[in-house]
């Protein structure tokens, strides 16, 4: 009588082992104590313009919007070594996440607006960018610079330029949950 290796016997449930490695992500880096990155760029060029796509100021007469996100430029990456999990983001940012995870970015974002405003009878109006340019571990409390430019200097122009100042805690709420998401991954 020929018996099965115990290798071929079909398995109902995961080893504690197996279990481990899925939570981990890496059959060889077992425990994640060996030095590993995981590439995380795909990740951030996908989100960033997710969140921040039709980010909205509406005001009385008008409003203005995030239209679409135009560029994301940088790396971003996780790192683990020792059980301890490093996210980098070449896109500029260093926070320490939960559990002493360190994260570290630097991200150069350039986001195209549109706004529109009542001036009498006519409806006016105005295009630009918002420009993330540096956004890194050395800003306290996450206030970041943001750079709102207007395509002209009429004055609808520059007044809705001024209204669209009002996305900067929508944008800087929006790069935290960023932040939260690329963490936890």
């Amino acid at each position: 009588m020929e018996s099965q290796p115990p290798s071929a016997a079909p398995r109902t449930s995961p080893t504690p082992a197996q279990q481990h490695v899925s939570s981990t992500s890496s059959a060889w880096n077992v425990n994640a104590w060996h030095w590993e990155e995981r590439p995380q760029t795909l990740f951030a060029k996908e989100r960033i313009p997710q969140l921040l796509t039709d980010l909205r100021v509406d005001f009385e007469g008008g409003y203005c919007k995030i239209s679409r996100v135009d560029t994301v430029e940088g790396d971003a990456t996780i790192n683990i070594r020792k059980q301890k999990k490093m996210v980098r983001v070449s896109f500029r940012f260093l926070l320490v996440g939960p559990h002493g995870s360190f994260l570290n970015y630097e991200l150069n974002v350039t986001c195209s607006w549109e706004g529109e405003m009542k001036v009498g009878e006519d409806t006016k109006k105005a295009f630009g960018k918002v420009r993330l340019p540096y956004v890194c571990e050395d800003v306290e409390d996450g206030q970041y610079n943001i750079e709102i430019t207007c395509d002209g200097s009429e004055p609808h122009q520059q007044a809705l330029r001024q209204k669209m100042e009002g996305v900067r805690p929508a944008v800087l709420a929006k790069l935290a949950d960023f932040v939260a998401e690329l963490a936890s991954r």
